[in-house]
């Protein structure tokens, strides 16, 4: 079990999934210029607004942590050919207007011709990887997520990206509830603050997923256990 987290009573502990290629995905959640870059979005109207030491804390780990360790993972998972899919946030429309978002927090949902749609610079997608617009914050219920992945064949999901207690963990969810295999990982997702990243985790590892850290996936990804032939047409 990892260090620092402690399952919730009543739930036992996840067994290691497989993370064959030909079943498995990596799961980029809105690694977006509007909420993971220092200097666009999010960060700009926070110091607009005199909150940013409110999220220094997720974006000193954004760019220490998170950003390096997804880049390692879509590396590793483009090496060995799991498929790397990469889900962003943003409106069909440049009001927003069928957004249910702009009546409460319109602001982080941007045009799909804003800058601030881009995926930032280190994780940007490569080749033909799969890019999914959602207009909410679950990656299952506003996109034709479900039925890609089902297509392709994917059992099993690795999930990164930001926030750990909002989009991430809304998929997460969603995606236990449709018999998904979920590795949420650890250090390829930030919060606010640490309080909340932690939070997050200890509700949904052993209940929707299993909780590992970047050095444990990319170890399972380049031991895989042997496995048949097995082809994805």
């Amino acid at each position: 079990m990892r260090q620092g987290i402690i399952p919730l009573p009543g739930f036992y502990e996840f067994p290691d999934f497989d993370l064959a290629a030909a079943t498995t995905a990596l799961l980029i959640i809105d690694m977006q210029k509007v909420d993971a870059h220092p200097e666009h979005g999010l960060a700009v109207r926070a110091r607009e607004a005199g909150r940013f030491e409110q999220w220094s804390y997720y974006f000193d780990r954004l760019a220490s942590t998170v950003v390096p360790n997804i880049a390692a993972l879509q590396r590793h998972c483009r090496e060995v050919g799991i498929e790397v899919i990469h889900i962003v946030l943003g409106a069909f429309t440049r009001d927003r207007r069928e957004v249910i978002w702009h009546r409460r927090q319109r602001q982080l949902v941007p045009p799909r011709d804003s800058s601030e749609f881009d995926i930032i610079e280190p994780l940007q997608p490569r080749g033909d990887e799969i890019v999914i617009a959602k207009t909410s914050s679950g990656a299952f219920n506003s996109s034709p997520l479900d039925q890609i992945l089902r297509n392709l064949r994917i059992e099993t999901l690795i999930v990164t990206g930001v926030v750990t207690n909002f989009c991430v963990e809304t998929t997460v969810r969603d995606a236990g509830d449709r018999g998904f295999n979920v590795v949420l990982v650890d250090d390829g997702c930030a919060a606010r603050n640490e309080a909340d990243h932690r939070y997050a985790l200890r509700i949904l590892e052993h209940a929707y997923c299993k909780v590992k850290t970047t050095a444990q996936v990319l170890e399972q990804i380049a031991s895989p256990a042997p496995q048949p032939a097995q082809s994805r047409t």
